[in-house]
């Protein structure tokens, strides 16, 4: 019996020093719910991209950690909102780092923002400044 118990627990130990480097070596493949077999919830196994987009707009309302902005898509006149942090780059026309509370209603921007459909509070990465424009009413915000 106590050889038993010995040679179990020897390959209880062999088999955790061996699994790691076997399921690296063969890509993390993961079962059910895992990276490759797609999870609960997605159809296909496809997931969500996440992607950058820059997007021109006219800067509508400063407030201390967001900025409106409007832009305009098939005549008409759309109102977004965008958080600021830390991690959002301000720049004015000469490319001069600036504050939140330089920039100014009506100022023209190209603006960064990296849409993830599973974190869509991420702050903007960067709001750069090209120039003046108008700021016209939207019918509602988004």
């Amino acid at each position: 019996m106590r050889r038993v118990l010995y040679l179990l627990s020897i390959l209880v130990v062999a088999l955790s020093l061996v699994l790691p480097a076997w399921t690296q070596e063969r890509g993390g493949e993961k079962g059910r719910g895992g990276e490759k077999g797609g999870e609960r919830g997605e159809r296909g196994g496809a997931k969500a991209a996440k992607q950058v987009v820059e997007v021109e707009g006219v800067i509508s309302d400063v407030g201390e950690a967001s900025i409106s902005y409007q832009l305009e898509a098939k005549g008409k006149v759309a109102e977004k909102m965008i958080g600021v942090a830390d991690v959002t780059r301000l720049e004015k026309m000469e490319w001069k780092p600036v504050k939140i509370k330089d920039l100014q209603v009506g100022d023209k921007a190209i603006i960064t923002i990296y849409e993830d459909p599973e974190d869509p509070y991420f702050p903007a990465l960067s709001v750069r400044v090209t120039g003046k424009g108008e700021v016209k009413k939207a019918k509602g915000r988004e």
